[in-house]
């Protein structure tokens, strides 16, 4: 594999608000696009979106954010969240996102991956693993469609442990691992991992200037 990283922001939009999340406390941000300006500006090689809206209106207002943000920025944009529909995926792939996740502990979504690769392309559909236990399912994930994985974890804030390490390791599929950065060792550990092929930080550090 490249053994080039990716560094990915991440964080989520609901409302039309920028939402981070410090080790469980959500902090929301006005000004999403200036979120996003700013990681791009410094060396974001993608940024991670987390559409969540609760109802069709809140859900169209993010499409049209992320419009305005795949114009503005240039780092690429992953984006995924609410998925009910193929119509789903094509709204945030027409509006500019370079891929779409679906989430995977949900079952329509599973259902719906052959169809999201076969008519956009696999290197379009991401799937997203909200704990670790999911990846010992990603050959089936693989073979529906989806290119890459996006793992979340309940042990993210935790020094991750090596049996979990080997876990990753031994993923025949690339992954994106969610790391929090201020953790021990947890960016370090994961960075070496040729399977790993990005870390998404869900703590972004404030910087001054930032939002």
């Amino acid at each position: 594999m490249d053994n080039y990283k990716k560094l990915i922001p991440g964080f989520s939009c609901k409302n039309g608000q920028g939402i981070i999340c410090d080790r469980g406390v959500d902090y929301y941000t006005d000004d999403i696009l200036t979120l996003c300006r700013y990681y791009s500006d410094n060396g974001a090689d993608e940024i991670f979106i987390y559409d969540a809206s609760e109802n069709d209106e809140d859900h169209e207002r993010t499409i049209g954010i992320i419009k305005e943000i795949a114009r503005t920025v240039d780092s690429p944009l992953i984006v995924g969240g609410r998925v009910h529909r193929l119509e789903d995926v094509k709204k945030y792939l027409y509006a500019g996102a370079k891929a779409a996740f679906l989430d995977v502990s949900i079952d329509e979504n599973v259902d719906l991956m052959k169809e999201a690769a076969d008519r956009f392309g696999s290197e379009k559909i991401y799937a997203y693993l909200p704990d670790i236990r999911y990846l010992s399912q990603t050959e089936e994930y693989g073979q529906l469609g989806a290119s890459i994985m996006i793992l979340d974890s309940d042990r993210v804030g935790a020094a991750p442990v090596a049996e979990d390490l080997k876990r990753l390791a031994d993923c025949p599929h690339p992954l994106i691992v969610f790391c929090d950065e201020d953790t021990p060792g947890a960016l370090t550990s994961y960075l070496k991992i040729d399977s790993v092929e990005g870390v998404l930080l869900t703590v972004p550090e404030e910087k001054e200037g930032c939002c």
